[in-house]
């Protein structure tokens, strides 16, 4: 599975320290990674190798279920956007 963050319209972002968190208490946590405007990072749950445009989380198996919610947290605790598995 994979979770595709974005952003819309706000210059760059250092995701160094945010966090994505979940119901089950899943917490990933962004090495040092950069989203800039108009761009996306994909998350992906299995292993894998980092690159600029994918992280992988290296889950032995998905971590999500339909209806739970996910945050997105930044470095300094302030959630700033939230999902809800469809």
């Amino acid at each position: 599975e994979r979770l595709i963050i974005g952003e819309a319209g706000g210059g760059k972002h250092s995701l160094a320290g945010w966090q994505i968190l979940d119901e089950d208490e899943n917490v990933y946590t962004f090495p040092q990674a950069t989203l800039y405007e108009n761009g996306q990072i994909v998350l992906n749950s299995k292993a894998g190798v980092d690159n600029p445009l994918e992280l992988f989380w290296g889950l032995p198996q998905p971590v999500w279920e339909s209806g739970e919610m996910i945050s997105l947290v930044d470095a300094s605790g302030q959630e700033q956007a939230s999902f809800q598995v469809p």
